[in-house]
């Protein structure tokens, strides 16, 4: 494990870390250049640090942490780095003392010096804590053994970042066993924590109970905890008045009171509550307001909610704006809104281009224009919006021949897998729901089952449905009862795949029995 040492924030990007991804091949390793800064937020998938050395001799696996420091010295300079498209990396994002060309990555002239070793845990808690959003528990682990064979002991700071990593109780509980072992004892973050995992009162109580016997007060954040594992209002009340007793008379705050808020159903009860809220001092947030407007039946209901918002102070966040969106049933009055958020400052998110993508369904041409929209303000295409486009061809008017729309559907996920994207269940969904016969989708269920997706229930009763159509279409009793047989043999398979007949099933199979011949 390393670290460096900066003076100002004048020189933070004469300083790069090395943040690689991985590639199974024998010569080198595909790695990016990004200020330290921008490490946590630009990446979302499995990452980890280059040293100098890694990245001259191109090793193909790389130390956890290391960093170039700036000196007088010229290693690395001019060394190419092979640029993955792959990795949801934009190269236009990548600072500029790095210069893209033909997926490449060329280094400016970069000056390597020294690289100082680790000597507190604190040094080391700031490198884990930026690799953290971006990295699985494993590679959080190796930087702590490092940090031991260089003496240097994990501290609770440590743990509670490694903790955060994680995400089933069984492995956080472990993580806690770990550490009174080595005799650091949980802090109130540690347990928080650990809240996470559990989703029942009982549950949530008996961590906050483990925080009470080990001498640690509960803080609001935990009390919140509890509050949300209930779905009553009245008991998220109870919770509240509890709190205020075993805190010495401490009052909800805004977090608390907003959970109470989403629990409550309608608007005018939700009123009553953004009220009450008011007169105990707390200032409602933009999640409060937001909850308020959402509450609402119509778009001039909201308006009149956002009017209130923004006379209290409060500025509409894209949630808000996205919530309004769908108030309405036009594209061109959700493009209006959407020109409104942007004449605010705040810019349409992926969820947005969503909402307004659903105003399209039916018409393909359309849709993907504002697919072409959304990627044009640097929002990458998704399989959601892939999906609605999929949708908006197989439910176009008037409608193309079955054996038409097949291929088109097909060249959709041709395009979609062009660009890096894998269908999903609703992706195969679709394409089922264009076939024509039994043979086709189950063709359709073993493509998606050796593209890495399992069919899953739906697809099991498309087929079902797809032999009730034939079944109704017999002209004998001996057809009949092949049709029949066969449907039963679907709902065996569907068994044996972990998926019993549901009512959808079951009623399918009924219709095709009481279908006039």
């Amino acid at each position: 494990s390393r670290t460096l040492h900066s003076n100002s924030l004048a020189t933070l990007l004469s300083f790069i870390l090395l943040v690689g991804v991985e590639q199974q091949t024998p010569s080198c390793s595909i790695h990016h250049l990004i200020p330290p800064c921008q490490a946590a937020v630009m990446f979302t998938s499995k990452v980890r640090c280059l040293s100098l050395a890694a990245l001259t001799q191109k090793a193909v696996r790389p130390s956890p942490v290391a960093v170039i420091a700036s000196s007088h010295s010229n290693v690395g300079f001019g060394c190419r780095i092979h640029f993955s498209s792959s990795s949801n990396i934009d190269p236009i994002s990548l600072p500029p003392i790095v210069q893209v060309e033909d997926h490449e990555i060329l280094l400016s002239p970069i000056k390597a010096g020294k690289v100082n070793k680790v000597k507190t845990a604190g040094q080391s808690n700031k490198w884990i804590k930026k690799i953290v959003a971006c990295t699985a528990a494993e590679e959080i682990r190796e930087v702590m053994r490092e940090m031991e064979a260089a003496g240097c002991s994990p501290d609770v700071f440590t743990f509670n970042i490694l903790l955060n990593s994680l995400t089933g109780a069984p492995e956080m509980r472990q993580v806690v066993g770990e550490m009174q072992a080595k005799g650091v004892e949980p802090d109130v973050v540690t347990w928080n924590t650990l809240l996470k995992c559990y989703s029942s009162p009982e549950e949530v109580r008996g961590v906050i109970a483990e925080m009470t016997a080990a001498g640690l007060e509960p803080d609001q954040y935990a009390w919140t905890m509890l509050m949300s594992a209930y779905s009553n209002p009245q008991d998220m009340r109870g919770v509240m008045a509890e709190m205020t007793v075993a805190m010495g008379g401490a009052r909800p705050d805004v977090v608390m009171w907003t959970t109470l808020l989403e629990a409550t159903v309608g608007k005018p009860q939700r009123r009553a509550v953004l009220a009450e809220m008011q007169s105990a001092g707390v200032q409602p947030s933009v999640a409060s307001w937001t909850l308020l407007l959402g509450a609402c039946s119509s778009a001039g209901g909201m308006r009149r909610v956002l009017a209130e918002m923004t006379a209290a102070g409060v500025a509409p966040d894209v949630f808000t704006w996205a919530v309004l969106m769908s108030a309405y049933t036009s594209a061109e009055d959700k493009r209006a809104v959407m020109q409104e958020m942007a004449a605010s400052g705040t810019i349409p998110n992926r969820y947005c281009w969503s909402v307004l993508l659903k105003s399209y369904r039916g018409a393909p041409e359309q849709t993907r224009q504002v697919v072409q929209e959304m990627e044009a303000a640097g929002i990458k295409s998704d399989v959601v919006a892939w999906n609605m486009l999929l949708s908006s061809y197989a439910s176009a008017q008037p409608h193309p021949l079955q054996e038409t729309l097949v291929m088109v559907l097909r060249g959709v996920l041709g395009e979609m897998r062009s660009a890096g994207v894998e269908p999903d269940h609703f992706s195969w969904h679709v394409l089922m729901g264009a076939s024509q016969s039994p043979q086709e989708v189950r063709a359709l269920m073993q493509e998606q089952a050796d593209a890495g997706v399992p069919p899953s229930r739906a697809a099991w009763n498309t087929l079902l449905e797809l032999h009730a159509t034939l079944f109704s279409s017999s002209s004998s009793s001996r057809d009949e009862q092949c049709m029949d047989l066969a449907m039963r043999e679907v709902m065996a398979e569907m068994t044996d795949a972990g998926f019993p007949p549901c009512a959808t099933s079951w009623t399918v199979l009924m219709k095709a029995h009481s279908s006039p011949q």
